[in-house]
């Protein structure tokens, strides 16, 4: 058995929670400690893991919960460490068959697909009758060029529409998930829960807006795709504005690319550029979301929801393509999203006071859509309707 090829499991079991009131009978009568749920993760996200499988947990606190990380082929020692520190066994990604062969689980859920042999082990998961239900992240629905692609290409369209659910996290994947498959996906939009969106809402809007500087986070990682220059060129063109910009890039950074961004950044009209080229442990990037005024984000897919959601329950602004599919997702959601090709209409005093403003309608909004009990409810209707078929 090969330590560079894993997954590592631990089981976690709660007590009933205070909160389920609030649900349904029938929520109450599925939510029992007696079913049990196989979360499955890749591991090669470990930096985000830790507080993803807790939060995930809290959701699901009412269920007997067991976590399967799965390591990508290559070998590193940072997967061994993760697994080490949190007192996780390792085992063969081909156990993952065997775990939910012996149908020990009354349901499998699915992380991603970022991690090898994913849609084969997602297929048999299908034809072993374990219930498997699927949470795309970001990129999974691209297409891309080579056999390998086309292979899973097809598996894909056999797959996806075979899971007993799939949750995307927004509206705009489900449409490209139906166009893919040729046909209908059961599906739901369900966000991750995550108690920073709302517990820190009041840190991020406490933050004084200087009128003859702003701080503006452009992008949430070093991928061409977020539109970096794009957006600076954009923030350029509000009228006598001094702003400083972060870029965070600590993952999926090209040099070349970094090296032109720094480039336009030196030659444009930003007071200073912080580039972060590392990654950030969580509490750091909140810390980094707080200490912003408002985020530009040139993408037009599905990405960048954790700083999207933390600047919206803030009522801090966030400026999107106008007719990006994330946007579109986002006001059907109900959210207040500001069109990035708006900013060259704008002198620098208005940008400072969209910047100062709390949008109340945004902090709503957030607290209904990312609140935990809310969550539950909808997690609780995907199991009922699993659990009758």
């Amino acid at each position: 058995m090969k330590n560079d090829n894993f997954i590592a499991t631990s089981m976690t079991k709660s007590g009933s929670s205070s909160d389920s009131q609030a649900d349904s009978d029938r929520s109450q009568e599925l939510r029992s400690p007696g079913k049990r749920i196989l979360h499955v993760y890749p591991a090669k996200m470990f930096i985000h893991l830790a507080t993803m499988i807790e939060n995930t947990n809290v959701v699901f606190s009412e269920f007997e919960n067991q976590t399967v990380l799965v390591a990508p082929g290559e070998r590193d020692a940072k997967f061994s460490k993760f697994a080490k520190s949190k007192a996780l066994r390792i085992l063969s990604p081909a156990s993952i068959l065997l775990l939910i062969g012996r149908r020990r689980f009354d349901f499998v859920v699915f992380h991603s697909d970022h991690w090898p042999k994913f849609w084969i082990v997602a297929s048999l998961a299908i034809l072993a009758g374990s219930r498997p239900i699927w949470i795309p992240w970001s990129g999974e629905l691209q297409s891309s060029g080579g056999v390998k692609s086309r292979i899973n290409a097809g598996l894909k369209s056999w797959t996806i529409p075979r899971f007993n659910r799939c949750v995307f996290l927004a509206a705009s994947d489900q449409v490209r998930a139906e166009k893919l498959c040729g046909r209908n996906v059961r599906s739901i939009v369900i966000p991750y829960y995550n108690p920073s969106y709302l517990g820190r809402s009041s840190l991020s809007s406490e933050r004084n807006v200087d009128s003859s500087i702003v701080r503006v986070q452009i992008g949430n990682s070093g991928e061409e795709d977020n539109g970096h220059l794009a957006c600076l060129a954009e923030l350029s063109r509000v009228r006598n504005l001094a702003f400083t910009v972060v870029y965070p890039l600590g993952y999926h950074s090209a040099p070349g690319y970094i090296e032109r961004l720094k480039t336009a950044s030196k030659q444009s009209a930003a007071v200073s550029c912080e580039l972060i080229d590392r990654l950030l442990p969580f509490d750091e990037f909140d810390r980094l979301i707080d200490s912003c005024d408002a985020l530009l984000l040139a993408s037009h897919r599905q990405r960048a929801l954790y700083s999207i959601y933390r600047y919206l329950a803030a009522g801090k602004p966030v400026f999107l393509p106008k007719d990006a599919e994330i946007r579109r997702d986002l006001e059907a959601t109900g959210f207040e999203v500001q069109a990035l090709e708006s900013l060259g209409s704008m002198s620098a005093s208005e940008f400072s006071c969209l910047c100062k403003r709390k949008c109340g309608a945004n902090i709503s909004v957030a607290q209904e859509h990312l609140g935990l009990e809310g969550i539950r409810r909808k997690w609780a209707n995907v199991i009922a309707e699993v659990t009758m078929g």
